[in-house]
């Protein structure tokens, strides 16, 4: 039985196939989201006001995208214990990503999601 649980803790020691699996995955989301221009929750996203509309020079009808720099720069970084979803731009730490995956926990970075399997602290730490 000790064998099989050191040959589990070594397979699970490096997550980063997974984790691939799970970037993948969160990209494709948020780049439909873009194209549906629509929440996680399936809620539309707020229509851009009439005066700005009038002064946008392209993609009038899209929310989030003028010359689409800020779906273009989405990427991701997966490591063995966690995954990382953003924008190297500056103004994407204004849009958080709502994804809701079992068993895992969010933490923000400033530009960046931070996806890892949760561990609550011992008590005392």
């Amino acid at each position: 039985m000790k064998a099989v649980f050191e040959a589990l803790q070594t397979r699970l020691a490096d997550l980063t196939p997974v984790f691939q699996d799970i970037g993948e995955a969160m990209l494709n989301v948020t780049r439909e989201r873009f194209n549906s221009q629509t929440a996680p929750d399936g809620s539309t996203w707020q229509a851009l006001s009439p005066g700005y509309v009038k002064r946008k020079p392209r993609n009038k009808d899209k929310v989030l995208t003028l010359y689409g720099h800020l779906r273009g720069t989405l990427d991701y970084q997966a490591g063995p214990r966690e995954v990382r979803i953003g924008t190297p731009l500056i103004y994407g730490a204004t849009f958080r990503p709502l994804f809701i995956l079992p068993g895992v926990c969010n933490r923000w970075s400033r530009l960046q999601s931070t996806w890892r399997p949760h561990h609550p602290e011992p008590r005392g730490m």
